[in-house]
């Protein structure tokens, strides 16, 4: 991005409509230059044109800020947060800095933002929340981990709630909304020695609406369509840190959290018939749960049930 659309993205969040006159006085460049500077945000629906009266940004927003987030956070429970206005991955970028600390990612945008399976995770300017976290465990907590990933969707998922958004957990790793998908996680675990295992914890959250929902391979849905407005990527920046970080804690000291009953309650296919996809096969049946240590609970039509783990596996409703 262009220092002066740098600029103008900063200037334009509040919605107020400026013309273009207006704005080439301000930075003192020709209304060429401010034209296509407004043509770098346009490329990701942020700002249009309103006839000949000039620019506006299409949704008011908040641009990330670094020392808003720190100030909001109990001192020690990160050691830094890194803000950035355009990035690959952030999940890509946190794993190659320096080890041994706690760090937090997030950026504006992401030009290869990812899912799980390497599906694409669709990153454009200032719509959404792109926020990956580094955090440590000692080894003897590796043995827990697999039920990690459950636990944090149910705590983002009641979290959610919280804020008035009816979302739901689907197995193992989406939020939806009525069907519709409002956040993903994504997780990678590596063991860096004998002693230590590190998590890479990546969220994307719709907080605006895609401008074209079509380049996406689930319905998506935002808060800003569910409740009509968004929320400060800020705030929910300061309440995921906290969230991780206890949730961490407990699986360090052991206190491990009953996910059971709490994925019943928040499931989003939870006793409907679904299709369980993987790359050789098919299989129909009832979700009825997950098990302890994370596993989806399947009942078939002969009443067995079987457990799966996410692996390349993809759950979907019976339609």
């Amino acid at each position: 991005m262009s220092p002066l659309a740098k600029e103008l993205f900063y200037l334009l969040q509040t919605g107020e409509l400026h013309s273009g006159e207006a704005l080439a006085q301000r930075f003192n460049v020709t209304r060429q230059a401010i034209w296509k500077a407004i043509n770098e945000l346009k490329t990701s629906h942020l700002v249009e044109t309103i006839g000949r009266q000039g620019y506006k940004a299409r949704f008011p927003y908040i641009p990330l800020n670094r020392d808003a987030i720190l100030s909001r956070l109990p001192s020690g429970t990160i050691d830094d947060v890194i803000v950035l206005l355009d990035v690959g991955s952030t999940n890509e970028e946190i794993a190659k800095l320096p080890l041994n600390q706690s760090l937090v990612m997030v950026s504006e945008m992401q030009s290869q933002g990812r899912g799980r399976n390497g599906k694409v995770w669709i990153s454009p300017l200032a719509r959404n929340l792109y926020f990956s976290m580094r955090i440590q465990f000692k080894a003897q907590a590796l043995a827990n981990l697999t039920s990690f990933s459950p636990a944090l969707g149910i705590q983002l998922v009641e979290y959610l709630q919280r804020q008035n958004v009816p979302a739901k957990i689907k197995w193992p790793n989406d939020i939806w909304v009525d069907g519709a998908k409002l956040a993903g996680i994504l997780i990678e675990t590596h063991a860096r020695s004998e002693h230590d295992v590190e998590m890479i914890i990546g969220i994307g959250l719709n907080n605006l609406p895609l401008a074209d929902d079509s380049v996406t391979q689930n319905r998506p849905t935002s808060i800003y369509e569910v409740l009509g407005h968004s929320l400060d990527r800020n705030q929910i920046i300061v309440d995921f840190i906290e969230i991780i970080s206890k949730l961490r804690d407990d699986y360090e000291s052991f206190n491990v959290p009953n996910i059971v009953e709490q994925w019943n309650h928040n499931s989003a296919l939870y006793h409907q018939k679904v299709r369980l996809f993987s790359p050789l096969r098919e299989i129909i049946g009832t979700e009825v749960g997950i098990a302890d240590n994370g596993a989806l609970l399947i009942q078939h039509e002969d009443d067995t049930v079987s457990h799966y783990f996410s692996g390349e596996l993809s759950l979907r409703a019976y339609a």
